[in-house]
């Protein structure tokens, strides 16, 4: 998820609107994926704020920005210590 939320920040400083949904559409789903994982270490609350605020309002692509993305990216990292080094290189 926060490989496509980095590239999504690309596409958005490149404006790349086909890619943009493109990587955002592959970022949300590995997102909503973490919903179903018996080793989920994100809180419902928080995986919420990552999929109805981070990828726009509710979810909406036309509203991304690149703090809403970098802040769903921080949430993911803040939940997922091990990538709290990478995050930005993933």
């Amino acid at each position: 998820a926060i490989h496509y939320i980095n590239e999504s920040i690309a596409d958005l400083s490149g404006d790349d609107q086909g890619a943009l949904f493109h990587h955002a559409s592959e970022g949300y789903g590995f997102a909503m994926a973490l919903k179903y994982s018996p080793y989920k270490q994100i809180t419902t609350e928080e995986l919420d704020e990552v999929l109805n605020a981070g990828f726009g309002t509710d979810g909406d692509f036309w509203t991304i920005s690149v703090n809403s993305l970098n802040n769903a990216k921080d949430i993911l990292a803040t939940a997922y210590p091990s990538l709290s080094d990478i995050a930005d290189e993933l």
